[in-house]
């Protein structure tokens, strides 16, 4: 995805979503991305973020009741990308990671995309941590652990977080 598209999507939403649910919902989403990002360079990072921005066009704290809002966020995404001109390998890669997002409900992520926000959602929660409706310490290393949860999401990113504000700080 063009990076003026990303940033047109990005202001749109900015605009449309209350600031601190901005500030304290989308923003530490978009940090969690970003981390994953880092360690898998064949995914489009423009879309991830762009999804993770976009997937929350229909929340229920955004005004949205049905239970399957990633859904309806996954259609509208889709659409707004689209209506602004994004192509459709584009806007169908946001659309399928905005709808696989959730940790509970078909489709399962696939992409590396949707992986990465899949991911990047388990990361950003603050609630127990559940995995298709199964406390993850509880999960052995089976095949849905492997297959839709990145490893970074499980192991890395506080270890590295605590490393990287080490060296921020100087701090041994």
């Amino acid at each position: 995805m063009e990076e003026s598209k990303l940033e047109e999507t990005v202001s749109y939403c900015r605009e449309r979503y209350p600031k601190h649910f901005v500030r304290n919902k989308v923003e530490k989403l978009v940090e969690k991305a970003e981390y994953l990002l880092e360690n898998y360079e064949e995914a489009d990072k423009n879309c991830v973020i762009a999804a993770a921005w976009l997937q929350f066009l229909h929340h229920p704290d955004t005004g949205y009741n049905g239970e399957r809002y990633h859904v309806a966020s996954a259609r509208a995404a889709t659409n707004y990308l689209r209506g602004i001109g994004v192509d459709n390998k584009d806007a169908n890669t946001v659309g399928d990671a905005v709808r696989s997002h959730r940790p509970k409900g078909l489709p399962y992520p696939e992409s590396i995309e949707s992986r990465i926000l899949f991911s990047a959602n388990y990361l950003a929660g603050t609630e127990v941590k559940k995995v298709f409706g199964r406390v993850v310490k509880d999960i052995d290393e089976d095949a849905t652990k492997k297959k839709f949860l990145l490893p970074e999401a499980a192991t890395g990113y506080e270890k590295d977080k605590i490393d990287r504000l080490r060296q921020k700080y100087d701090v041994d």
